[in-house]
């Protein structure tokens, strides 16, 4: 399915676990709660597509387009976004990046940069206390 042109595509709940859509093109597609763990969407066009719960652990997303996307709850866990372009993107509204490679070129928007520093020090803030408690309590 390289470079496939699925603009406008309406893939709600899809299972696209581990498919080549290198280079596909999914501008505006909807792709709610799809499921596309290990998916390579390399150089992939998904700008203003509909991401929210969509679980992308493991992806490979190197040089992606997601200008506009919403990822609202989504799941980035482990995948490598290394030269995505998340500009305007809801990034920030992630579940989870936990392990997500965000290096070489990652383009954040200067209004989603602080947003998404907040909830990762809010999440370090609440895992120091969690673990305060813990050695207090012994």
């Amino acid at each position: 399915m390289t470079e496939a042109n699925l603009d406008n595509a309406d893939l709600d709940g899809a299972f696209l676990m581990e498919v080549d859509l290198r280079y596909a093109d999914l501008t505006s597609a909807r792709l709610r709660h799809t499921q596309a763990q290990n998916a390579d969407l390399s150089g992939a066009v998904l700008g203003g597509a509909d991401l929210t719960w969509a679980n992308l652990k493991g992806a490979r997303l190197i040089a992606t387009d997601f200008v506009d996307a919403v990822l609202t709850d989504s799941d980035l866990s482990d995948a490598e976004l290394t030269d995505a372009n998340v500009e305007r993107s809801q990034l920030a509204t992630a579940r989870t990046l936990v392990g997500a490679i965000l290096t070489d070129g990652i383009t954040i928007t200067s209004s989603a940069w602080p947003r998404l520093q907040r909830n990762y020090r809010n999440l370090w803030l609440r895992v120091r206390e969690a673990v305060r408690e813990l050695f207090q309590g012994n």
